[in-house]
């Protein structure tokens, strides 16, 4: 409990110390005023769950299928719209998925021109809840299925790292 409540506040602390500027956060949830309309359009069609994603801990999702095999683009897809398009594009060299807690994550970057786009996807476990941040030319975009998840210190580390060589360019 002390540890779910230490990461709350590290994100919180995390988040608001950011320069807002670049960031922008997209939401899955209806525009409108209509409450049918918003909770319609927040049923999720999730088949997989992503508890046994666990299991391919250092595996590439790309490479090994596990996007497929997980149903993870489908969602991504869906998450991201329009926006989809710089997430297939980007998604070219990536890291091995890795698991911090019950989180798990992966990176990668566009293809022969890595400094100008780079991906985080976190994946949570429990909750069965997927976020994609995309660093596209020092601009920062989020996409969160069903909520934010909480960064643990780990990977606020990637984070960071990966908007700081977005912002060195």
């Amino acid at each position: 409990m002390k540890t779910k409540f230490l990461t709350l506040v590290m994100m919180y602390l995390f988040v608001s110390c950011q320069n807002k500027s670049n960031i922008e956060s997209v939401s899955t949830s209806s525009p409108s005023g209509d409450s049918t309309s918003n909770t319609l359009s927040e049923v999720k069609t999730i088949s997989i769950s992503l508890d046994s994603l666990k299991n391919f801990n250092g595996k590439k999702l790309m490479q090994d299928g596990l996007f497929e095999k997980f149903g993870i683009m489908t969602r991504i897809e869906k998450l991201m719209g329009k926006d989809f398009v710089d997430f297939k594009t980007g998604w070219g060299e990536e890291s091995a998925l890795m698991k911090d807690g019950e989180v798990m994550y992966a990176n990668a970057c566009k293809k022969d021109n890595c400094k100008s786009l780079k991906i985080l996807l976190v994946l949570d476990e429990l909750t069965n809840n997927l976020n994609v941040y995309v660093f596209n030319n020092s601009k920062i975009k989020t996409y969160e299925e069903s909520h934010i998840i909480g960064l643990t210190e780990t990977i606020g580390a990637q984070y960071e790292k990966l908007r700081d060589e977005q912002n060195s360019k």
